[in-house]
């Protein structure tokens, strides 16, 4: 017979050697950053006649070079009105993705630009999409610059690039950020997006619907309704603030605001030099955007809109529905009434939907598991007779994809890496190539859709201009082709003789279209703030139409009114001489970039720490180095933390070494007058390894993580003959920590509470396994379950973890949840339950003036359990607490930034006694 205690004793010997061959990390380390494959190269161009460096992957040369240039030539213009300055900043073309977005950040100072354009007319207008970035992204590095100059010039001293930005974005409201960037590409740019209708109409149809809100409403937004953005509103107060008080007023009153820190500084600073408080002069300036016509009533509650409808034979219509109450999801809508067909995953926006009787189609984003910064596309078919999906995943950048009307054909256009593209159309059943249309230099493709016999229609953008081109796929020739110029059309669709597009008519886009047989332009709606996305069907038309509550399908006759088209040209300033600015490579190598230093107080204010932190600005290396104060042993601790991630392992390790104090009584004997005191010195070392993927391929968010760390523990000068069970003897010791985390939650809207489905499941283990003087195990597993709840935006949270514990002479701390009321108690089995039921109470609009602005009242009824046993008791012991938690959302002192605070009121069986405590969930920053 086998010895049972032997195998035990071989298996646990076989799990240490197995985890001591990959232990390298522990969680809780530095955040895992966006990567790109460590296989890419950069190169950069410095240029001289701006402080600013460009960083772009190897192969990207002709891309960066047009960049550069545009950068040097604008620079001084985009940043007029700020002083000047000589601090070089950083600015990196990321084109392994396709997101389209920008971002100007102080954390390791950098720009970075996603050079993927964007497909959406509001966005993209006539601009070049790097352009629009430069105008957009540079005016913020100027900004940011503001904060190197007076007063603020001392923060940054001080505290470094982390406390120039806390400084400078407490002091100036985030819509002035904003604004003023937006503002920017109106001027730099042929066609800002303060020119283009779809961007800024939603301002005008919220203060037409709902009138002027206040501007606590406008920081803090709501929960009842949606408040245009900071985007939009700064943009308009940005434009009217240059109108009344000149081109040097936003710098003048920026520079300001900084030199005078104060409560309120912002409003005061503005008051002082416009003789208006920001409240009146945001209500006079809204009231212009209000006519005399009667106030339409809004048709419904809350944002949900309805998006890029597209009509089936039986006369169904497919659309994209999102809003503040639901996330993005493909509806059917039949004889009003509506029913949920999927859930999207995470879309690759194009502004179009494309569907035939048999499927729609759209694109949605492949991540990479390892690298953030890599990213394909798929492209998703939903079977509308079979209800299910089917895929093809190229491994490329394939995006706006359409379907011909028998489902045969599939056109997309494929993104290089390079910056070239091309417009495709495969055969779907087999995804083989028909056609190929390669993009002029500078020329870019949106939202093409296949249209009858073969013929593809697309808009081409080029030079600041746009164009509708008619394909013939199938003879491979354009066979039309119409220069609208400066007007920014969208939305393309060929039926017949005709095509419909977008057409801004006014001051909103309205629904028009053109005959390419005959010279015939015609507009075919009238909505008051902008109609989109028209499908034809016979003699009537089908669209949204923007209401403050979101877009509404609007199905109508088609009743045309006839327009002579003018056309007008943006004229692009070309420069006449183009430089080729010298390239030299960036070493990976290259780790060490301090941005930030200063004291830092712990959250529970025991603990003050003073640390220098580095990151690269490829975020290869992250490091932190400094020295810690305990307030509890008042001790000094030198520290350093390193994590490399530019391996697909991260590696990270730990230092920390200083004197400790530790007071126990040497015995328990009364009286207790043997309480002792020593100090002595503890060195940690901890090298360890993550491995971090992102799995999200639908709509619920899915990652893993899987970690492991080695510890050294060094203690010399431990003179008591006594210790707790946390602390070592004199002695060398080393122990292993292993951790597993996997979750998968769904997508939330904005009301819901927390995610309506979906799970989390981790593990940890940690022990020493090697023979030395002390010993301890300890190793848990805990979930977390999210189920729907009554109603539409509550939630169940279910949560259970079971941890087992050994009897050695150490003990680890614990990661599971214990039940709330009670301090933590160690046992050698423990299980834990807990109930959470989640519910949002009511959505407000309650405003204090500029004290406090609350959104909404939240509650939380509660039930944990507890049962823990150790061996050498033959009883169990249990804790129960059944409980309430009140809690308010809200935003204090004009912050845009949210609090939520709250009172627990908890009955502990233990003692039966209730207790009641403040909440601190979530302070915004």
């Amino acid at each position: 017979m086998v010895n049972r205690a032997s195998v035990k004793m071989v298996l646990r010997k076989l799990f240490y050697s197995f985890f001591l061959l990959f232990s390298f990390n522990s969680f809780g380390q530095s955040p895992w950053l966006d990567q790109n494959p460590f296989a890419v190269k950069f190169n950069q161009i410095s240029l001289t006649n701006a402080p600013l460096d460009l960083l772009f992957p190897a192969g990207y040369d002709s891309v960066a070079q047009v960049t550069a240039q545009s950068m040097e030539n604008q620079w001084l213009r985009i940043g007029k009105g700020f002083a000047s300055t000589n601090n070089r900043f950083k600015v990196v073309l990321q084109n392994q993705g396709l997101v389209s977005n920008g971002f100007v950040s102080l954390m390791a100072p950098r720009a970075e630009f996603f050079t993927t354009s964007s497909q959406d007319p509001a966005l993209i207008g006539t601009n070049d999409w790097l352009s629009l970035l430069v105008s957009h992204e540079l005016r913020h590095i100027h900004q940011n610059n503001a904060g190197r100059h007076g007063l603020s010039k001392l923060v940054h001293g001080l505290f470094g690039a982390n406390g120039q930005s806390a400084y400078s974005n407490l002091l100036i409201p985030n819509w002035l950020w904003e604004g003023d960037a937006v503002e920017t590409e109106s001027r730099i740019n042929p066609m800002g997006r303060s020119q283009i209708p779809q961007f800024k109409t939603p301002l005008r149809a919220y203060v037409e619907t709902f009138g002027i809100p206040s501007y606590a409403k406008m920081m803090g937004k709501s929960y009842s309704h949606l408040v245009p953005n900071h985007y939009l509103f700064g943009q308009y107060l940005s434009q009217q603030m240059t109108k009344d008080f000149g081109d040097e007023f936003i710098p003048k009153l920026w520079e300001e605001t900084l030199n005078h820190p104060n409560l309120f500084g912002f409003s005061r600073q503005f008051k002082k030099h416009s003789g208006l408080s920001i409240d009146q002069y945001t209500k006079k300036s809204l009231r212009n955007l209000v006519d005399d016509s009667p106030r339409p009533k809004p048709s419904r509650l809350g944002f949900n809109q309805y998006l890029y409808p597209n009509i089936l034979s039986d006369g169904r219509v497919i659309a994209l529905k999102t809003g503040i109450s639901d996330i993005r999801q493909l509806v059917e809508l039949k004889q009003g009434k509506e029913r949920r067909l999927t859930y999207f995953g995470p879309l690759l926006e194009a502004a179009m939907l494309s569907a035939s009787n048999d499927y729609v189609t759209w694109a949605e984003i492949d991540f990479h598991p390892r690298w953030g910064q890599k990213q394909f596309s798929r492209i998703v078919f939903y079977d509308v007779k079979l209800r299910r999906k089917t895929y093809w995943n190229p491994r490329k950048k394939w995006i706006s994809p359409s379907i011909s009307a028998d489902s045969k054909w599939v056109s997309f256009i494929d993104l290089l890496d390079n910056g070239h593209s091309f417009l495709r159309v495969h055969d779907r059943a087999e995804n083989s190539p028909l056609a190929e249309l390669k993009a002029l230099p500078g020329e870019q493709f949106l939202q093409p859709r296949i249209g009858q016999n073969g013929l593809l229609v697309y808009i081409s953008k080029l030079e600041g201009n746009k164009s509708i081109c008619v394909w013939d796929f199938v003879q491979q020739k354009i066979v039309f082709r119409k220069d609208f110029g400066s007007h920014n059309i969208g939305h393309p669709y060929l039926k017949d003789d005709w095509i419909y597009f977008n057409f801004p008519s006014g001051e909103v886009d309205q629904i028009a279209r053109f005959n390419w047989k005959e010279p015939l332009f015609e507009i075919l709606s009238d909505e008051r703030w902008g109609a989109y996305s028209a499908i034809p069907s016979a003699d009537s038309l089908v669209y949204t139409a923007y209401k403050a509550t979101g877009n509404e399908i609007v199905r109508k006759l088609i009743l045309p009114k006839r327009m002579e088209l003018i056309i007008q040209s943006n004229q692009v300033r070309k420069d006449s001489v183009m430089h080729d600015y010298p390239v030299k490579s960036v070493s990976k190598w290259n780790l060490i970039n301090p941005f930030s230093w200063g004291p830092l107080l712990s959250s529970n204010g025991n603990q003050l720490e003073y640390s220098v932190i580095s990151r690269d600005v490829l975020n290869s290396l992250q490091a932190t180095a400094g020295l810690q104060y305990g307030m509890n042993e008042k001790q000094i601790t030198q520290f350093a933390r390193l994590s490399y991630q530019a391996w697909f392992p991260i590696l990270d390790l730990n230092y920390q070494s200083g004197d400790r104090k530790t007071q126990l009584y040497i015995d328990n004997k009364r009286p207790l007058d043997s309480l002792r005191t020593d100090t002595w010195n503890q060195t940690t070392w901890d090298i360890g390894f993550r491995l971090p993927f992102n799995l999200t391929h639908s709509a619920y968010q899915e990652n893993l993580q899987l970690g492991s760390n080695i510890g050294f523990l060094h203690v010399q000068g431990y003179d008591l003959k006594k210790r707790y069970f946390s602390e070592p003897f004199n002695g060398h010791y080393r122990f292993l920590k292993h951790q597993f985390l996997y979750s998968k939650l769904l997508n939330r809207s904005l009301r819901d509470v927390q995610p309506r489905k979906g799970f989390i499941i981790r593990s940890n283990w940690s022990g020493m396994p090697f023979k030395q003087r002390i010993s301890g195990e300890l190793w848990n597993v805990q979930s977390q379950l999210f189920l729907p709840g009554i109603f539409k935006h509550d939630g169940f949270l279910l949560k259970y973890a079971y941890q087992q514990e050994s009897e050695g002479n150490y003990r680890f701390s614990s990661s599971i949840f214990f039940p709330r009321g009670y301090l933590y108690t160690s046992f050698n089995q423990l299980s834990t339950f807990g109930v959470d039921y989640r519910f949002p109470i009511v959505n407000t609009n309650i405003n204090l003036g500029r004290i406090l602005y609350v959104t909404r009242l939240k509650g939380n009824l509660f039930a944990d359990f507890g049962i823990g046993k150790d061996n050498s008791e033959s009883s169990k012991q249990s804790f129960h607490t059944l409980g309430v938690d009140l809690s308010a959302q809200f935003h204090a002192l004009r912050f845009s930034e949210g609090f939520e605070l709250g009172v627990r009121a908890m009955f502990l069986s233990e003692s039966k006694t209730w207790a009641f405590v403040p909440l601190v969930i979530d302070i915004g920053f």
